[in-house]
């Protein structure tokens, strides 16, 4: 996708209740990824198998989260625009 091509998103697979969620998904999708895809967090997490014995190992959150940050500020700006 180029910088200019429209930001295209199934937007009845995300509840309308979260405006952040669905404008972090489209703007992952824009970049090219699956909002839903693991991708690996700089930190270790502690998980504890079947067998009751812990361990560590690499947290992940859903691609979508690293645009949480910037999709927050979009919504308020959007929020902000609508109210003048």
């Amino acid at each position: 996708m180029g910088e200019d091509d429209p930001i295209e998103l199934n937007w009845r697979s995300v509840p309308a209740s979260n405006p952040v969620e669905r404008v972090a998904r489209a703007l992952c999708a824009h970049d090219g990824l699956n909002p839903d895809t693991l991708v690996f967090l700089d930190r270790r997490e502690r998980v504890v198998g079947h067998d009751g014995i812990a361990e560590m190992r690499p947290a992940t959150d859903p691609a979508w989260k690293r645009y949480a940050k910037e999709a927050g500020r979009l919504v308020a700006a959007f929020e902000a625009y609508q109210e003048v």
